[in-house]
Formats: C-alpha cells, structure tokens, sequence
C-alpha cells in the first residue's frame, strides 16, 4: 500500500549498520532505547555483532521492520520468544505464526484499507501525494470500532515516530490563518522569517496546512536557496489562483515549485496535520507530515513540542484556540521550560484583546518574559535564538546532516557497549 522509499539488500543492510563515518544519529535516532527497532538497518546495528543464539529478544518491539531482504534460513536462526512484531514483513517463506508459535506477538496491518496504523515513520510527501485522497475518503466513510482502533494505533504510531525525529532538535512553531494568499505582503514575510529560524538551526514547525502554514514551510524548505531562488518560488506559486475559489486547490502551483527546485528530503520543514480538515490538502513543503486522525491529539501533541517557542501571525478562531491552549502549558511551566510566545502584526492582535489578555494573566509568572507583540520579523528572531541560548536548546549545526535517508537510524552505542552494561 505505502510508497517504498528503499528496501536494501541484506547484506547492504548488514554493511550500512556497521559504518561509523556517518554520524546518522545526529540527523535522526529517536527516543527508543535499545528494544525499539524500526528498520532492518537498525536491526544489524543493535544485533549485529553478536551470535544468534546469544540475543533475548524478549520485549523488543519491532516497528514496521522489512524482513524481507533477509533469508528464511537466517530470520529462523534467532529465537523470538518475548519479542513484538508491529506492521512488520517477513523474509520469503516465513509466516507470522512461525513467532507466535515461538512466542511472539503478533499485529499486522489490516488490508483493505489505505493507510498503515502500525507504522514507524511519518509520512513523506510521495506517501501522501499518493494515498492522501484515499485516507481522508475512508475516514469520512468508514465507521465501527474496527476503523475507530486503526485510527487511534495509527496515532500513536505518529506521535512515537515524531518525538523519535525531534529528538536532538528544537522545534520553532509558526502559526497563522489557512487562507493567507500566497501573494500577499504577509506571505512572504512568513516564508523568509521561517527560512531564517531553519538556517539558525530550529525545526520549522506548522499545522501542516495552507496560508501562513505552507509559507512558513515553504521558508525552512528553501533553507539553503539564495534570495532570488526564494522569489522564483514565490512568483511559480502566484500562478493560477486566481480559477480557485480557495487558493489551497492550486496543487499545482506547488507542485511546480516541487518541479523546479526538487522534493523535500532534508530540510527542517515539519508539518502536523489532521484528517479533520482532510478537505484542506498538506501543502507540499514540510519534509515530513506528522498527519493524524484526532485534531485533539494532533493539536496537543503540536502545542507540546514547540520548546523553541511559537510565533503566530494573523489568524482567527483556529490560531487562537492554538494561542489560549500553548498559553495554559506556559502558564504553569517553570523558568527552564518556560517557552516565548511571540505575535506579528502588533495592531492586529492588540486589537482583538488577545495580546492584552495574555500580559495580564501571565504578572507575576515567568512566561510574561517571553511574551513579545512586534511587527519586527527581526526582534522575533532575536527573542526565539536568546531563549535557545539561555535553555541551552540543541541546534542543528549542519543541515546536510539530515541528508541521509529518512529510514535509516543509528544508536547512540553499539550493542557491545549495550551488552557490556
């Protein structure tokens, strides 16, 4: 069902586990300790070094792992009593109740439905240009407690997948209202301010949607693109809205920009999106959609990472149901985890109240020195990069880390080093 984004020959696996000269770690390892393995891979980094018949695999958990590339003869080899097998492929000739009868667990991804709730990754543009129409179709129509479960593993699995890719990294989110024209002056402002947070070495990160989301996404992916490159795709973007009655329908306006300038594959250009407002398309910039069912979860979960700070550009009902929900958790949250809020366009929301509400409630708490309510894009900036300097926030100190292919992970110690402890 999913696009396969490469599936390596044993061996390659084998050789790949075993390099140390890239430091794929840095670029993406996750919060999982030893037990969680989410690729092949992964599998030959923690097990590799050692005998078969030397491994207890009781509680690992193996998360959408492609065995396939491996033989039968070398799959039967260890013993997988204790171990949990989620969404994974076996080699050719292996059946599922090989590891139940050893004493496994088993959960496979049902068929006949578009979407994988046992997955290990989130979702990558081709995925989603390919499935996103039929995922929002089923979740539309398909009702009982049978979709209801496959929705909520589904979520999980997001939620794991995505703490996996931020850790190491600080997320910045960017928020704002879905009918931002892709022509406005605001626009654009949102797509260089979101460049800049990436080239500081935040991760850029939206409600995966239209307006002020794609701008702030379409910034962090043309990261390493000069001025002029930026305004090429401004300008491919501008084309054609103009025969839709919501800007957001031009696909293919974005997907011309996609032509002209290449698919999203390193960036730090993060989307959270949900199927609730599946009508809406994942604009097409974000590296990676962390894309759920629940609007509830994926509103907390979003809410939760921005530990860099959120800055919110003009929007309505939406933003500010985000604004009030981020104002609680930073509200009660100590000087360390304190986080800056900080709001453009300063006449806008001191007219609305929202600002004002927000300096009140927050006397005498350390969130009301991270409030800031300026029309200076710069002073943003300064206030998101001296809060990462004084928590002592983790930066990405060179993008083309993130270079390597999104399915390949890395330990922080090898199994030796595990085994030894």
């Amino acid at each position: 069902m999913a696009t396969n984004f490469g599936i390596l020959p044993s061996s390659t696996a084998k050789e790949l586990a075993k390099s140390e000269e890239i430091p794929i770690f840095d670029r993406f390892a996750g919060n999982n300790d030893e037990y969680e393995i989410e690729s092949l891979e992964e599998f030959y980094r923690v097990f590799g070094d050692r005998k078969p018949e030397e491994i207890v695999m009781k509680d690992s958990v193996f998360q959408e792992v492609d065995f396939s590339p491996m033989s039968a003869a070398e799959f039967r080899k260890y013993n997988w009593a204790g171990a949990n097998f989620w969404g994974c492929t076996f080699p050719a000739g292996v059946k599922g109740k090989e590891v139940v009868e050893q004493g496994a667990q088993l959960f496979e991804n049902p068929v006949g439905i578009p979407f994988k709730p046992f997955r290990a990754y989130m979702y990558r543009q081709e995925e989603l240009i390919q499935h996103d129409s039929a995922i929002y179709h089923h979740y539309k129509n398909a009702k009982g407690i049978k979709v209801s479960i496959s929705q909520t593993i589904h979520d999980y699995s997001i939620m794991d997948a995505l703490g996996d890719y931020l850790e190491g990294k600080t997320p910045v989110g960017i928020m704002g209202g879905h009918k931002l024209s892709r022509t406005s002056v605001e626009y654009r402002k949102v797509v260089y301010l979101a460049r800049e947070l990436a080239k500081k070495g935040f991760v850029v990160v939206t409600g995966g949607g239209p307006g002020a989301m794609e701008a702030a996404n379409l910034g962090a992916y043309m990261m390493q693109r000069t001025d002029e490159e930026v305004e090429e795709a401004l300008k491919i973007l501008s084309v054609g809205n103009d025969k839709f009655e919501f800007e957001y329908l031009n696909v293919q306006a974005a997907d011309n920009v996609l032509a002209r300038f290449g698919m999203p594959t390193h960036m730090p250009s993060l989307g959270v999106p949900t199927y609730k407002y599946g009508h809406e398309p994942s604009n097409r910039f974000a590296t990676f959609q962390a894309k759920f069912f629940s609007n509830a979860l994926r509103e907390a979960d979003l809410l939760d990472i921005c530990a860099g700070g959120i800055i919110y550009t003009r929007g309505s009902a939406g933003t500010r149901q985000e604004i009030f929900q981020a104002a609680c958790t930073d509200y009660y949250a100590n000087d360390q985890l304190c986080f800056p809020m900080v709001f453009l366009e300063k006449a806008h929301w001191m007219e609305c109240g929202v600002y004002q509400v927000l300096e009140k409630t927050s006397a005498g708490r350390p969130m009301l020195n991270w409030l800031l309510c300026t029309d200076s894009d710069q002073d943003a900036i300064d206030l998101i990069v001296r809060h990462a300097k004084e928590k002592n926030l983790p930066l990405i100190k060179d993008v083309e880390k993130l270079k390597q292919p999104y399915w390949v992970t890395q330990r922080r110690k090898s199994a030796a080093e595990l085994t030894k402890e």
